[in-house]
């Protein structure tokens, strides 16, 4: 089996239809937690919603699902690191 780790950091997601979502930030896929990196995956999340996006489903089941505004915040103490918004 594999080993279990706690990521340094964790996204959060405030978003229309699905309330607040968190996730682990893959430092080796996003980068590291700047407004840029942080905003090129939540429009890319957005873009998911849209109709042959891979959360199309969602959107269908919660009209107008989109994530409003975003968050990364350090795991050890609570630090929230960089925002983004769409609003």
């Amino acid at each position: 089996m594999g080993r279990s780790y706690t990521p340094k950091f964790r996204i959060e997601y405030v978003s229309v239809g699905c309330g607040i979502t968190k996730a682990g930030w893959d430092g080796k896929f996003y980068g590291k937690p700047t407004v840029a990196s942080l905003t090129k995956h939540a429009v890319g999340l957005n873009d998911s919603f849209k109709p042959g996006g891979v959360n199309e489903h969602v959107s269908k089941s919660f009209p107008g699902a989109r994530v409003t505004s975003a968050r990364v915040v350090r795991q050890a103490d609570g630090e929230v690191i960089v925002t983004w918004s769409a609003l």
